[in-house]
């Protein structure tokens, strides 16, 4: 991997990692908790952890274990470009939730049964990072992650199915 192929590598990762944390932070900062989403993850620390982990090893993957060279050709940057507007997408997605000081309920709602899309768009934006750089650890725990991120979107939505249920037979 040469000086500057491996510069753009580290950039790509910064702006990734910058682009996924920092709307976090302001979200951590600015939630509203109308839909219970603290007391969530209080009453299960193991799913966030089955999702912290692998997104933050995601991150220092990134930033620091670049596997292999990135591939040189002009084509193959389709894919850090997709993966650089579907963090965007994700950005505005939350920051237009902090502005408008709703909570969390859409971001983890499931779509036909589906995973939910806004949350899983960074997940989907480092995997691409993973296999532009060609690194099997990248992919890897971006691919965890998503499971975390599934687990805790299906036992949330399982309570809220369970607590809308007791709430109409009484």
């Amino acid at each position: 991997m040469n000086e500057t192929t491996k510069s753009i590598s580290i950039l790509i990762g910064i702006t990734f990692t910058l682009m996924l944390l920092v709307p976090d932070l302001l979200w951590l900062k600015f939630q509203p908790d109308t839909d219970g989403y603290a007391r969530f993850f209080k009453a299960h620390p193991f799913l966030l952890a089955l999702e912290s982990s692998p997104k933050y090893l995601t991150i220092v993957n990134a930033l620091f274990f670049i596997e292999h060279p990135a591939p040189d050709t002009k084509t193959s940057l389709w894919l850090p470009v997709c993966g650089f507007v579907l963090m965007l997408a994700y950005d505005i997605c939350l920051m237009k939730r902090i502005v408008q000081n709703k909570a969390s309920c859409g971001l983890y709602d499931m779509l036909f049964g589906l995973p939910p899309q806004e949350a899983m768009l960074p997940i989907a934006a480092f995997i691409l990072l993973g296999i532009y750089e060609q690194s099997i650890s990248i992919t890897f725990t971006s691919i965890l992650w998503a499971v975390g991120h599934i687990a805790i979107l299906l036992k949330n939505n399982r309570e809220r199915t369970d607590l809308s249920v007791s709430e109409t037979e009484q």
